[in-house]
């Protein structure tokens, strides 16, 4: 612990602390202190490079008005940020975001491409393996045939997204940031729009916070299989060791450092391995559960609606399947699509009383799913290979842990 009296005397309350001070030996100046965060800048930098320009505490919300200021600006140099004993820089160049890194251990590439289900453990290991040569992990994963170019690329801009979004989502920490760094060392020549990664940041945010009101007591529960166990890798022994019944999932993949859809694909792929069963806390009511699996059917069916350039039409399509397509249903022919296309509650409720099944909220997932895929499928025709990949990816981001969760 250091102490500063109301003198500015400052003083140490034990040996370490003057340890770890005496290996800073030197001039040093205040760069920033505000509530809570002082920052100390060298002296010997003398102003000429890497110079501190501002530093602080973050709080939420913070963190998109300082990367706004840092676009608007038109700031060049890097931006640091520590939180959680996770650092994390991002390199702009006149305001365009050219790099991110973090210490996250999901972060790391290798740990980022096997939890992207780009490559598979094996594969991993493998390129590393053969990153004897000093090539990047990139360049082995190409060579050996696992990934091309083009998946490299794509991969690396969505890891530089994705800690993107981390920094403007912290809600407590320190930062600072560095004129002066020199951009031409940076491993890759990208460039991204930091106002559009903070129009996306903000989307993504909202689909946090629904995913979050959606399923709030989703959680796994354990079994015991010690053959499956062994063929776990390190990551997922890391989300087993958490794994204990009152945990929920928000809760584990904050711990784990991933998303909430990043923990519900992990759940999943574990439950494939017989190792846990989705579940949900004791108190959620199944009168609610029935609620939120509705309002994530009309998350989809909205995603749906604004990629099509004629919603009217998609919406026609959608009533004629339901009361006269070939699908044999009789729940589906009850359902009724409001005009607004949008999924009534009430009338889904009544339906539901109205079935002899025990399981309410896993029949309702069974029927809605079938209309919803007939949606995506009528819809995707009309499409390119790439804008249906993307409209399915946001169908699937809006029903995510739904089957785990009543299946």
């Amino acid at each position: 612990m250091i102490t500063i009296d109301s003198n500015g005397a400052v003083s140490f309350s034990g040996g370490s602390e003057r340890r770890v001070m005496s290996g800073q030996a030197g001039k040093w100046r205040i760069g920033a202190a505000g509530s809570g965060v002082i920052v100390l800048e060298s002296d010997a930098l003398g102003g000429r490079k890497n110079a501190l320009r501002m530093a602080g505490a973050l709080s939420d919300g913070f963190a998109a008005s300082l990367l706004d200021t840092v676009a608007s600006w038109r700031l060049s140099g890097a931006l640091v940020t520590t939180a959680e004993s996770v650092r994390r820089e991002l390199f702009f160049d006149r305001g365009v975001l050219r790099m991110a890194t973090s210490t996250a251990h999901g972060d790391l590439l290798g740990e980022f491409l096997v939890n992207e289900g780009a490559v598979t453990r094996a594969q991993l290991q493998q390129a590393l393996e053969g990153q004897a040569s000093g090539k990047k992990l990139g360049e082995v994963l190409i060579e050996q045939g696992v990934l091309s170019a083009p998946d490299v690329f794509r991969l690396l801009m969505r890891k530089i997204e994705k800690i993107f979004i981390d920094v403007v989502e912290l809600e407590e920490g320190v930062y600072y940031f560095l004129d002066g760094v020199d951009l031409s060392k940076l491993p890759a020549a990208l460039y991204f729009d930091t106002q559009g990664l903070l129009v996306r940041a903000a989307a993504f945010s909202d689909q946090q916070q629904y995913c979050r009101r959606t399923f709030p007591r989703l959680t796994a529960l354990a079994r015991s299989d010690l053959k499956a166990l062994h063929e776990c890798d390190d990551s997922q022994k890391r989300f087993l060791e958490l794994v204990d019944g009152r945990r929920n999932l928000s809760a584990i993949g904050q711990a784990l450092g991933l998303r909430l859809e990043q923990a519900i694909k992990a759940m999943n792929a574990l439950g494939d391995m017989g190792l846990v069963e989705a579940a949900r806390e004791a108190e959620a009511e199944p009168e609610a559960a029935l609620g939120q699996a509705i309002e994530s059917f009309n998350a989809a069916l909205a995603a749906i609606y604004a990629a099509v350039g004629n919603m009217r039409d998609t919406v026609r399509a959608g009533q004629d399947y339901l009361r006269r397509g070939s699908h044999d249903n009789r729940f589906l022919r009850e359902v009724v699509l409001q005009p607004n296309g949008m999924l009534e509650q009430e009338n889904i409720r009544s339906i539901m009383a109205s079935a002899s099944e025990s399981d309410k909220l896993k029949l309702a997932v069974v029927v809605l799913t079938q209309f919803v895929s007939f949606m995506l499928f009528s819809v995707g025709g009309t499409m390119d290979r790439e804008q249906e990949q993307k409209l399915s990816a946001r169908v699937n981001q809006a029903l995510s842990g739904l089957f785990s969760a009543s299946l």
